[in-house]
């Protein structure tokens, strides 16, 4: 995902996710057998939130930037969802090609991937997911998500360790999108098929392709 010379924006919303992702990187960056720089980056969405991201990233020397959020509504449709991740990858988008940063690190893990093969099962109609590393050619970046093999739950117990700030969620649909309904949905099958959330998962890396029309 990451190679000699690359300079890497990492997203970071300020939950546990993101903020584990940018310690985890700092870490491999000490001790990996190349060169590569990080660049912590806040959308800001919420001036509260902000500035608690902000503290924290200062007290642990990072060199973060904060983009304020832009003066003009996101196009409006159907999915408020959609808006809100629209504005919010354009910006990044813009800030890391301004940055010289060829990369850009997201938090998304193991949990989000699967949540997204069944969005884009019911919803779309097709199979799919987040891929751990995806070129954007037409806008010269690459996405990468290093922690798309690690599981919510290890992420949750290393914030606890780390104490990571608790910021509140100033969404006004958070807890009733539907990818909280496909964790729902998991959490459920879970209860009569324990290693559900795993085959899913695994699922993704043997397809049968002369099983499918």
């Amino acid at each position: 995902m990451i190679e000699h010379g690359d300079r890497v924006m990492v997203a970071v919303s300020g939950g546990k996710d993101s903020l584990c992702l940018v310690d985890m990187l700092r870490d491999r960056q000490r001790r990996a057998p190349i060169m590569f720089d990080i660049f912590p980056v806040h959308y800001n969405a919420d001036d509260t939130n902000a500035a608690v991201v902000a503290a924290h990233l200062r007290a642990r020397d990072y060199d973060y930037r904060i983009i304020p959020r832009s003066p003009q509504p996101p196009i409006q449709t159907k999915s408020p969802c959609f808006n809100c991740t629209r504005e919010r990858r354009d910006r990044l988008f813009a800030e890391a090609q301004s940055m010289q940063c060829r990369k850009i690190a997201f938090a998304h893990h193991q949990d989000d991937i699967i949540q997204t093969v069944l969005l884009n099962l019911f919803f779309v109609g097709e199979i799919s997911t987040m891929p751990p590393r995806l070129e954007l050619s037409e806008r010269g970046l690459v996405i990468i998500r290093p922690l798309a093999l690690v599981d919510e739950a290890a992420i949750t117990r290393y914030a606890r360790v780390e104490k990571y700030p608790a910021l509140p969620n100033v969404c006004p649909h958070a807890g009733k999108t539907n990818r909280q309904r496909m964790a729902d949905i998991i959490q459920s099958v879970e209860t009569i098929c324990p290693h559900a959330r795993t085959n899913i998962y695994r699922a993704l890396q043997r397809v049968k392709t002369g099983y499918l029309t």
